[in-house]
């Protein structure tokens, strides 16, 4: 409506803003409804589908193998958007994927690691470092197995 004159504003931004409201609204139970990526059931909140897709996209992201940054670069970004991640989405007590999540990424780190190293001479020299014996960092620095 136009606020001088009363009538409905049928200009392209208020067609805009009336399909956008359309699309939004919905009359359903509120297990069915997300709200700021979350949905309650019952009592309990918990993230959304989408949500986690959307982390794990954004950790794919960060965790790339073409991604030419260094590690120090890398884990700073990583722990960065996994902290604001956990802190907004702490609220909820949906929590049973937590511990895959926190396999599945640092899954994703080994190979980083794995990826920069490149060389199997390099491979071995790491590992070895790492507290590795001798004949373990040699069979796997020499490995054809990927990641």
């Amino acid at each position: 409506m136009h606020a001088h004159t009363g009538q409905p504003c049928d200009s392209k931004f208020g067609r805009y803003l009336r399909a956008g409201v359309l699309v939004k609204s919905k009359v359903a139970p509120m297990s069915e409804c997300a709200f700021l990526g979350f949905t309650i059931k019952g009592k309990k909140v918990r993230w959304t589908d989408k949500a986690l897709a959307d982390f794990k996209h954004r950790i794919k992201k960060l965790t790339a193998r073409n991604w030419g940054v260094s590690m120090e670069y890398r884990l700073k970004k990583l722990g960065q958007y996994v902290r604001g991640w956990t802190g907004y989405f702490g609220i909820s007590q949906y929590y049973r994927p937590v511990p895959e999540l926190d396999e599945w990424i640092r899954r994703r780190m080994r190979m980083c690691y794995w990826k920069q190293w490149r060389w199997p001479r390099t491979k071995i020299k790491n590992l070895l470092a790492l507290g590795i014996s001798l004949k373990s960092a040699i069979q796997h620095g020499v490995s054809s197995n990927s990641y």
